[in-house]
Formats: structure tokens, C-alpha cells, sequence
């Protein structure tokens, strides 16, 4: 898997989200465990990170960068992958 980052950082296991299409998956880990993956929301317009387990789902976010660097650097801790 390769990470996802919203602001430009130098390493080879980085994808920025500029370049991920908005039909590709991309996956949540916390800790270094898969908890989730972020979730277009199309009724509501939004974007959510759907979560396993009773959670169910956390956030609400209008873009994915909003959604990626607020969840990210403030609210959860969570990192962003895609598949390679």
C-alpha cells in the first residue's frame, strides 16, 4: 500500500491525494492497523471514513482534503493508503 498525503513530503511510499482518482479506494489505518476506508457520501455530498465493527462511521468532511488533514493532524490520528 502506499500513503496518502495532502501536503508534499519527500519518500517513495507516498502518493499525493492531487494524483489519486476519486474512484480509487482509499484505506484508513490507526496505529498501524486497517480500521476503515473514506467513504464519498453522495446524498449528502460529502465524504465520512466508514469504520469496522460497532463504530459504524466517524466525521463528516465536504472534500477528502478536508477529510484526509483533519482527521489526520487533528481529530483521530489516522493515515491514508491506496493500493500500489
Amino acid at each position: 500500500m502506499k500513503r496518502v498525503l495532502v501536503k508534499p513530503k519527500i519518500e517513495e511510499e507516498i502518493v499525493y491525494l492531487d494524483n489519486v482518482n476519486k474512484g480509487t479506494p482509499i484505506f484508513v489505518k490507526k496505529d498501524g492497523k486497517l480500521i476503515g476506508m473514506l467513504v464519498h457520501e453522495p446524498r449528502n455530498g460529502g465524504w465520512i471514513i466508514r469504520l469496522g465493527g460497532e463504530i459504524g462511521a466517524t466525521g463528516y468532511w465536504e472534500s477528502r482534503v478536508a477529510c484526509i488533514t483533519d482527521a489526520y493532524n487533528h481529530t483521530y490520528g489516522y493515515t491514508f493508503y491506496i493500493e500500489e
